[in-house]
């Protein structure tokens, strides 16, 4: 019986890279964000960012020194999956955006470097690789139901944390055999 509470979080895990968020639509905003790594300064570090046919880059980049962090807003122009490409510090990156419908296309809002543990939960992105100037890059993807009656998936969690704490309780009591 224990060994639900291991499989159970690696089931939650696919539904979300499966299910949980959906493309940008054509002419939907997104946010898309780097953290930067803790020796990096946003304000003085250098940064170059290519974006494909399809995106439109509608913002200059933002820059936060207090979060560590830049940021653009893009907006969707043309359907399909677009690789945005990025140049922090010399390091260059490219990162998928997905406009329209994605024909089973894994979505995951945040890529991370390959000694983050975090990669672990976001395994429909590739991870950054070796020594990255960045802590993750993330893109502002809009939720969708796990489910065709909308139950968010914190809900879907909580359900299954319950029935697995009841199984328990029972079993204990020898009410179930």
């Amino acid at each position: 019986m224990e060994i639900l509470y291991l499989l159970v979080p690696l089931a939650v895990i696919q539904l979300e890279t499966r299910h949980a968020w959906r493309p940008l639509a054509v002419g939907e905003h997104t946010t898309l964000r780097l953290h930067l790594a803790g020796s990096l300064v946003p304000t003085t570090t250098a940064l170059e960012i290519v974006v494909p046919r399809g995106l439109a880059l509608e913002t200059p980049v933002l820059r936060r020194d207090d979060a560590g962090t830049v940021a653009w807003r893009l907006r969707a122009e043309q359907p399909g999956v677009h690789l945005v490409r990025f140049d922090v510090a010399g390091t260059r990156y490219t990162r998928r955006v997905v406009v329209g419908d994605s024909d089973g296309e894994r979505l995951d809002p945040r890529s991370y470097p390959d000694t983050d543990p975090h990669v672990l939960l976001y395994p429909a992105e590739e991870a950054l690789r070796g020594e990255a100037p960045l802590r993750s890059i993330e893109i502002e993807y809009t939720r969708a139901s796990a489910l065709p009656f909308s139950i968010p998936t914190i809900a879907l969690l909580v359900a299954v944390g319950l029935t697995i704490s009841i199984a328990f309780a029972l079993v204990r009591r020898r009410a179930v055999a």
